[in-house]
């Protein structure tokens, strides 16, 4: 499937290559090839101006897509792209209308950001817990009270300038 998908975009066929790259993306997913998961989705990202129809072609928003590579990014170890992702996801989303689906971009964004030891990734939680609903009570928002601690005693054990992991 990887291979179709790479043959359609060699073939400069922009429509085939982007709906081959999107199946090829969930079937890398599925196998955990993440890198290769992520490159598809950088894909489909590239070639989603090339097609006005392209949220019909895959079933998708182009918000999809950036939520999808914004998740494959640090399982693939690119947490920088990762971020990037998610902050042009965050751009698309309305957090008065959506907050639970902003919530989730700012924990990965604020997660991907603590690896790097980045001190603004406390702002980035912070900021999720604000937006998450707090009724009915969920998994995610618990999850999420309980990180923030653990970042602010690391980042303030080991300094902003070094990057960790959150196990």
């Amino acid at each position: 499937m990887i291979e179709q998908a790479h043959h359609w975009y060699l073939a400069h066929d922009a429509a085939r290559a982007l709906e081959s790259a999107w199946r090829a993306a969930a079937a890398a997913g599925r196998s955990l090839a993440h890198a290769e998961r992520l490159a598809l989705l950088a894909r489909v990202l590239e070639l989603w101006p090339v097609l006005p129809d392209a949220a019909e072609r895959l079933g998708a928003s182009h918000l999809d897509v950036l939520e999808s590579a914004a998740e494959a990014a640090p399982a693939a170890g690119e947490d920088e792209q990762g971020i990037e992702f998610a902050t042009a996801a965050l751009k698309k989303i309305d957090p008065g209308s959506e907050p639970a689906r902003a919530a989730a971009l700012l924990e990965q964004r604020g997660v991907m950001k603590y690896r790097l030891g980045r001190a603004d990734s406390i702002d980035e939680l912070q900021e999720a817990v604000r937006l998450m609903p707090a009724s009915p009570p969920s998994a995610a928002r618990a999850h999420l009270r309980g990180l923030l601690p653990r970042c602010h005693r690391q980042l303030g054990a080991m300094g902003a300038g070094g990057g960790f992991g959150l196990g």
